[in-house]
C-alpha cells in the first residue's frame, strides 16, 4: 500500500488536507486508488462544504461541462470517454484547496482508478466564490 498527504494552508484562515492510499491487494488482482480531502476554517473551527467555498449553480457546474478544469489523470477528451461530464459532476464526493486552485474529487469506475482530480484555478472563479472566501483569488 503507498500512500501521501498534503496540507495547505491558504491565508493563514483555512486549512486543506488530501490524503491519497493506492491499494494492492494481490499481483493478479485489480489495483485502486482512493483520494480524500478535509478543509476546515481555522477562524471557526468548522469543516467547510463545497457549498461554503463556492456559488454552487448552474454557471459552477458548466465550468465542468465546459471542461474549464485540469485534471490529474486525463484528458478533456479521454474523460469524455469515461462517460458524461454532467455524470461526473454529480458524482463529486469531496474537494480540496491549493494555492492556486479549487479541486474536485470525483468518484470513477475503477478501471479508470477509482478516483480523478479536477481542479479550476480561482481567477476562473472569482464570481462564484462565496464573499468570505474572495481573498482566494488575491493568491
Amino acid at each position: 500500500m503507498e500512500k501521501w498527504s498534503e496540507y495547505i494552508l491558504i491565508g493563514d484562515k483555512i486549512l486543506s488536507f488530501r490524503n491519497y492510499t493506492y491499494h494492492a491487494i494481490a499481483e493478479s488482482q485489480t489495483r485502486y486508488s482512493d483520494m480524500n480531502a478535509l478543509t476546515v476554517d481555522l477562524e471557526t473551527e468548522e469543516y467547510l462544504t463545497l457549498g461554503d467555498i463556492v456559488i454552487l449553480d448552474e454557471r459552477f457546474r458548466n465550468m465542468f461541462l465546459n471542461g474549464r478544469f485540469t485534471s490529474d489523470k486525463f484528458s478533456y477528451h479521454e474523460i469524455l470517454e469515461l462517460g458524461s461530464l454532467e455524470y461526473l459532476y454529480d458524482f463529486i464526493y469531496n474537494f480540496y484547496l491549493t494555492e492556486k486552485n479549487l479541486g474536485v474529487i470525483v468518484s470513477t469506475y475503477n478501471i479508470a482508478g477509482g478516483y480523478l482530480t479536477l481542479e479550476i484555478p480561482y481567477a476562473d472563479i472569482d464570481h462564484l466564490l462565496q464573499t468570505k472566501y474572495k481573498f482566494f483569488a488575491d493568491h
